[in-house]
């Protein structure tokens, strides 16, 4: 019985160790069917990661494993098309970019060329214009200068207004032939700076001199003011720095219609051996917009083409003025606002000299006291300043009847005023009521210098220049106010040589000129003043002339 329970007990165990190998048999089978084909695929996508998208998967032997390699599959198709589009793609732009480099490398090259020649091309044009300036201006100085001696010929009123109309085209055609060559010159690298020594404020003053006649005749008052802390004695280009002068004021007449000019000299900065100046222009006129400060420095541009038509001009004043100024190592700028005017400014830094015996007061005129009238408050001011220069003492007026009176009081004391200095704005008096006040005041010894606007000298002229009263035009020149009023104060007398007989020979002039019209010119001007002329038309003829002739 027992024994037979044993045969039980083992045949149990043998048969579930049977069923447990078959298991593990059958397990292990499906394992390897299983784990193989999802070997496949892991490494089917870890190739396709890595960028080979042509890997492909066989048929893994079961329907579901079949469905997945098949969708792998016509993922890593997809995706290899799409890489062979983009790779096309890329290809086809990387050569149209190549053939644009291509091309755009072929027109830098051809602009590079036709900028070498034109630029060539403005140097030739530059540079003939500069070598021909002597021969473009020559023929103009001759038609201007026989305009003048036919102007003292004896000619009907109408011939005289032609002949005025002929002074002043030319004039014009001249000017903008001038800057034309200037320019030029600037392009050409041709124009050499002089650094000679000069005053700036006989340059500044003599420049609106010259000015003085266009702007007084739209009755505008010009005043020029030189701060006392400004050296005058310097060194640099006087004609160049004239010249920009120059082009400032006369763009500022051009555009101002009322009002004032003033000129203002100041020192920026001092050094031992040069200073930094500045030197502006300030109007009353039209202004300039922000678009037309912006054009205003450019070649052949002018401000506001509707109101330059009225004042003309080339448009290169400007553009020469700035060349100029950065050549001298300066800066030019402009300060406007529309309606209100405009302050055109130039700094730059120039050496000093040591020569300042012009600047010192004048003897004959140290402690005199001098009566001034003068209604412009700008004027004024700059006039009293320039007076105290000269050494004097200033007392101002408002009136013409407070300073005869002022005068008057002073002469009854121990503090006469012995000089009065009259200014005139236009059509503010009258000749004959300036008359009697000066004939006052010469009864009472003071001496009287007036100044007047270039317009109105002939109303003045026939009266007031004698012995104890001269005349002289606005705006005051420090240099000519000092000689006149040391003339009044200490009169000149004409000295003669005891002894000396006149020569009654007329000087014997050689004159030398290759241009045919200058020449007769210049000896039609040398005979009108009483020497002989002998005329020669090159330096060989001059020198056998001379050899001869001696």
């Amino acid at each position: 019985m027992l024994l037979r329970g044993y045969r039980s007990l083992f045949a149990s165990l043998l048969l579930i160790a049977a069923g447990l190998a078959g298991a593990a048999l059958l397990a292990l089978r499906m394992g390897r069917t299983i784990n193989r084909p999802l070997s496949q695929i892991k490494q089917a996508v870890a190739q396709l990661k890595d960028g080979h998208l042509e890997t492909r998967l066989p048929p893994l032997g079961s329907q579901e494993l079949d469905e997945l390699a098949s969708g792998i599959n016509r993922m890593a198709g997809t995706l290899q098309n799409a890489r062979e589009e983009l790779q096309h793609s890329v290809d086809q732009a990387t050569e149209d970019v190549r053939q644009n480099l291509e091309t755009i490398e072929i027109q830098n090259i051809e602009l590079d060329l036709a900028r070498k020649e034109a630029l060539e091309a403005s140097r030739i044009k530059s540079e003939f214009l500069a070598n021909m300036s002597h021969e473009i201006r020559t023929p103009l100085n001759g038609i201007l200068g026989f305009t003048h001696l036919l102007q003292k010929s004896e000619l009907t009123p109408r011939q005289l207004d032609y002949l005025g109309t002929i002074e002043k085209s030319a004039d014009s055609l001249l000017g903008i032939i001038n800057e034309i060559l200037d320019f030029s010159k600037i392009e050409a690298g041709k124009l050499v700076l002089d650094h000679i020594p000069f005053n700036l404020r006989d340059l500044l003053q003599d420049t609106l001199t010259i000015l003085a006649p266009a702007a007084h005749a739209k009755q505008l008052e010009l005043v020029s003011l030189v701060y006392r802390d400004t050296p005058l004695s310097l060194v640099g280009d006087p004609l160049r720095l004239k010249q920009i002068l120059t082009n400032l004021v006369s763009n500022a007449i051009k555009f101002t219609r009322e009002g004032t000019i003033v000129a203002r000299a100041m020192l920026e900065e001092e050094h031992e051996d040069s200073v930094q100046l500045r030197i502006s222009i300030q109007d009353t006129g039209i202004g300039l917009s922000n678009q037309d400060v912006r054009a205003l420095f450019q070649a052949f541009s002018q401000a506001d083409n509707s109101l330059s038509r009225q004042p003309g001009g080339t448009g290169l004043g400007l553009v020469i003025s700035k060349r100029l100024i950065e050549q001298m190592g300066g800066e030019i700028g402009v300060d406007s606002t529309p309606g209100e005017g405009s302050e055109f400014w130039i700094s730059l830094s120039l050496p000093k000299t040591r020569d300042d015996a012009e600047d010192l007061p004048s003897a004959p005129l140290l402690g005199r006291r001098v009566a001034v009238l003068e209604n412009h408050e700008l004027a004024r001011q700059a006039l009293q300043h320039q007076l105290e220069d000269c050494g004097l003492d200033v007392t101002p007026f408002n009136t013409l009847e407070s300073l005869t009176n002022g005068v008057t009081g002073a002469h009854q004391t121990d503090q006469a005023i012995d000089l009065a200095v009259i200014g005139i704005t236009s059509n503010d008096m009258l000749p004959e009521r300036l008359n009697q006040h000066i004939w006052d005041l010469e009864h009472l010894g003071c001496k009287v210098l007036v100044l007047c606007p270039t317009t109105e000298q002939t109303l003045f002229h026939l009266s007031v220049p004698n012995p104890h009263s001269q005349l002289q035009a606005k705006p005051a020149c420090t240099r000519k106010l000092r000689r006149a009023l040391s003339d009044l104060a200490n009169p000149r007398q004409p000295r003669t040589e005891p002894g000396e007989p006149l020569s009654s020979r007329a000087p014997k002039v050689l004159c030398v000129d290759d241009n045919p019209a200058n020449l007769l010119l210049v000896q039609t001007l040398l005979e009108d003043m009483g020497a002989k002329v002998l005329a020669v038309e090159s330096g060989y003829a001059a020198v056998k002339a001379a050899w001869t002739t001696t």
